[in-house]
């Protein structure tokens, strides 16, 4: 899946279109990703998969987007793969017709994280781009641990990261589910991080100070709070760090160093 976070105006407008794709393309059935009607022949299907298939030749295209080629180049040949076969077209018709056709394994989620656990494995999903799997297991992780402050705050952060979420109004309502893992558990690192990367996004700058403040005391090793909360001094709310938390706001990882490497 596509690198959440890598920062949105650093790509072309045909660099976005390819994100977009790689991000929406499991969202379709395998006709619809081969652009063929249902009844279509098998010639039709090949022709069809030589036509487009070729277009995602990841060499083709900058490496900011190889990475998303090879997403939607590898659903393609799924699809043909499964159409051309009269048996497992067959079957596939047989689920799309019940509606079951994109319905997940939980345990195929969890494989293919590489994680013994969902909250683990929604980090690890989170931490490659694929936000859609990070999702699905976050929601699971905290169906069974509805009070477990880090996967509260874990499943706010991956919810920030939509850009439906990314408005002012998305973030309060995050940074409020940010708010109620801190009342879980006041010394959660990962909620007050999150926070405060949030607060940030809005030029919320005392609140932000406040929770890279509080983090750094509980631990002085944090060397991600320190950087943001130095970078918060003398900061107010004229705006002069707007975006800042928009460049980092991509996946975390190895509790979130990768995401302040920019």
């Amino acid at each position: 899946m596509p690198p959440q976070s890598r920062a949105s105006g650093e790509l072309s407008p045909r660099e976005k279109a390819i994100v977009e794709r790689a991000r929406t393309i499991h969202n379709e059935d395998y006709f619809q990703r081969l652009s063929v009607a249902r009844d279509a022949p098998p010639e039709r299907i090949d022709a069809a998969f030589q036509a487009i298939a070729r277009l995602w030749d990841g060499n083709s295209q900058s490496p900011a987007v190889r990475e998303e080629c090879a997403v939607v180049h590898a659903a393609l040949v799924e699809a043909h793969d499964t159409l051309r076969d009269k048996e497992k077209r067959d079957a596939y018709m047989r689920k799309l017709m019940l509606g079951l056709a994109h319905q997940v394994d939980p345990a195929a989620d969890l494989k293919a994280s590489g994680a013994d656990n969902e909250l683990e494995g929604a980090q690890k999903c989170l931490d490659k781009g694929d936000l859609d799997r990070a999702e699905r297991l976050i929601r699971r992780a905290l169906k069974a641990k509805p009070d477990h402050a880090p996967t509260i705050a874990l499943n706010a952060w991956i919810e920030a990261q939509r850009p439906a979420n990314q408005t002012t109004d998305g973030t309060k309502g995050r940074i409020l589910k940010l708010d109620r893992a801190v009342r879980a558990d006041p010394e959660c690192e990962e909620a007050l991080f999150y926070r405060g990367m949030l607060y940030m996004r809005i030029e919320e700058f005392p609140r932000a100070r406040a929770d890279f403040a509080a983090l750094v005391e509980l631990n002085p090793g944090h060397t991600a709070a320190a950087r943001e909360l130095k970078s918060c001094e003398g900061r107010g709310s004229s705006g002069a760090l707007r975006g800042a938390a928009k460049g980092k706001a991509g996946g975390a990882g190895g509790f979130l160093d990768r995401l302040l490497k920019k």
